[in-house]
């Protein structure tokens, strides 16, 4: 684990780095966002949407994809977005979320988010950008078979 926050009484969030790696400059990551709420896995997709809708603005790279599972319980989100450092892109994303409804306590659910996500800085971004057509399917399939862990979580 990298990095862990609470930004909120209901909003946890855990990030996890390969072993080397930093959070300023890392190539993979995983992440796990838990709204310990109430909330539809629809509606906490449609925030993320908004989001990247609003990101399209600023960002011409920004692009997204929403798939439901046949028994709509869940969701995949992947999108692309970049950076740039004048003129020039400095970074390109690709990320994958997947969104799923989960009982944190009897009677108690939530939505938990399993994020992958995967950089390439400066001299690595055409490379990443022309694997990503091929890459892109194999990291969706990778996520769909993900065993998503149990949340529990301490008081």
């Amino acid at each position: 684990m990298a990095w862990t926050a609470k930004p909120n009484d209901f909003y946890y969030i855990q990030e996890y780095l390969p072993a080397g790696e930093i959070p300023e400059k890392f190539n993979q990551m995983i992440t796990y966002y838990l709204l310990d709420k109430n909330v539809e896995v629809k509606a906490a997709v449609s925030q993320k949407v908004k989001e990247l809708e609003n990101r399209k603005k600023t960002d011409p790279t920004c692009n997204y994809v929403v798939s439901e599972s046949p028994d709509g319980k869940e969701f995949i989100v992947d999108f692309i977005l970049s950076e740039s450092q004048g003129n020039e892109l400095s970074t390109v994303e690709f990320n994958v979320y997947r969104y799923q409804r989960v009982e944190i306590k009897p009677d108690q659910p939530g939505v938990l988010v399993c994020a992958y996500s995967k950089r390439a800085y400066e001299n690595e971004i055409t490379t990443f950008l022309n694997r990503l057509k091929d890459d892109r399917v194999a990291f969706i399939n990778e996520m769909i078979s993900l065993k998503i862990p149990t949340v529990k979580l301490s008081k």
